[in-house]
């Protein structure tokens, strides 16, 4: 999209649309992660649907509002819906001085946070998908 609206309208791309970009992809690289762990050991896919669906609609968003209850310091990182919120801040002009808000909600990770904690959760989920699908070979 980005190439097509440089050779449409010309001028310099942006580096913000960039980053944005690179952190859906790698949110996305996340997720099927997680989704290929789970059917490494599930016997159908829909159940995977299911799980993965209802662990990014409803899981994270619960779990969020409830370590946010005990503590407003803790930062959410281990939220697949805390990391998402970056590909849409980081767009805003005052990326790097809205952290938090007035009443102390984080509102996104940093770029540092988000990137170790997506490939993280990547790289931990294909090692765990590789090992059970081996185990299932045999």
């Amino acid at each position: 999209m980005i190439l097509l609206g440089f050779y449409f309208y010309g001028g310099p791309i942006l580096n913000t649309l960039l980053h944005s970009f690179s952190f859906a992809v790698l949110y996305v690289l996340t997720l099927g992660s997680i989704a290929t762990f789970l059917s490494s050991f599930m016997p159908s896919i829909t159940p995977v649907i299911i799980i993965t669906s209802g662990l990014v609609l409803l899981g994270f968003p619960i779990i969020d509002n409830l370590i946010m209850a005990i503590s407003i310091e803790f930062e959410p990182l281990y939220s697949l819906m805390y990391l998402y919120n970056i590909i849409r801040y980081i767009l805003y002009p005052d990326f790097s001085t809205m952290y938090r808000s007035s009443y102390g909600r984080w509102h996104f990770p940093s770029v540092e946070g988000t990137l170790t904690a997506l490939l993280l959760y990547a790289i931990i989920f294909f090692i765990f998908a590789s090992i059970l699908f081996k185990r299932r070979e045999f």
